[in-house]
């Protein structure tokens, strides 16, 4: 998970990472020095492409902060929001950036396609003068510190990509009109799979850390109160995160349970 949380599933940058060698060691190697040989990639992607290169950064740092949306992206930014939709698109086209849309209410947000662009820019574009002094410890003590928060947002993704994997094999019994991210007013829920008939709903919370038995009874509570707001006849819910105790447990008291080894398996 870490080595595919930094370097992403790109062939060429993976094959210079150093197997005997942790994930960390190969980002501080390769990434977070100025003679990295990924040091500059992002930019060097975009001088490919595009002649100017401030506004595309600009948007893909407010993405990787979390301004997701055309409204936050343009405070963040200060690009005029009616310039937006021609940078973003380039960008989308280029597939450096993605487009989502949660429901139940359609809320659009543009995300970074792939987590060695989100972790570029969160640990190199946002310490670029550090870097740039040779200030690398310092980077580095702060990513010892963010990279289980950074870790978390691409966990969410993989999990999506797992659920959209059982349902695809029939592990999960819906034929699904939704299957993504839930954000209705207050409420988010990481994972929701529905039915277009409203009969069948599955929800999931993403964590990654281990829980013990009590934590995930406890997020098993919030998550109840969550999925109220799904309009389904029957709801299956359950915790993924990075260890669970005592998951038959759980699994045996009908909740969806995931881990990485079933993931991974």
């Amino acid at each position: 998970m870490a080595t595919y949380g930094i370097f992403g599933g790109t062939p060429a940058y993976l094959e210079r990472v150093e197997e005997s060698l942790s994930a960390v060691e190969n980002a501080q190697r390769l990434i977070l020095s100025k003679e990295g040989a990924l040091y500059d990639e992002p930019e060097f992607l975009l001088m490919q492409e595009v002649r100017s290169l401030g506004a595309y950064m600009d948007i893909m740092g407010a993405a990787s902060a979390g301004r997701q949306s055309v409204s936050e992206i343009a405070d963040y930014t200060k690009i005029p929001r009616e310039n937006l939709p021609k940078y973003i698109s380039s960008l989308t086209t280029m597939r450096l950036l993605t487009r989502e849309v949660t429901q139940p209410r359609g809320k659009v947000s543009y995300v970074l396609a792939d987590p060695f662009l989100h972790f570029w820019f969160r640990f190199v574009w946002a310490n670029r003068n550090l870097l740039e002094a040779g200030l690398n410890r310092v980077v580095w003590e702060q990513l010892e510190q963010e990279l289980g928060a950074h870790l978390g947002r691409v966990f969410e993704k993989v999990a999506l990509g797992y659920i959209i994997k059982l349902i695809a094999r029939g592990r999960l019994r819906l034929s699904p009109s939704y299957v993504g991210r839930w954000v209705d007013k207050d409420t988010e829920i990481d994972i929701v799979a529905t039915t277009r008939q409203e009969k069948l709903a599955y929800a999931l919370e993403v964590k990654w850390s281990t829980l013990t038995l009590r934590e995930a009874q406890t997020l098993l509570d919030k998550l109840k109160n969550k999925v109220l707001n799904i309009r389904a006849k029957e709801k299956i819910y359950g915790p993924m995160a990075k260890s669970i105790e005592q998951k038959k447990q759980l699994l045996d008291s009908g909740y969806l349970v995931y881990t990485p080894e079933d993931i991974f398996r």
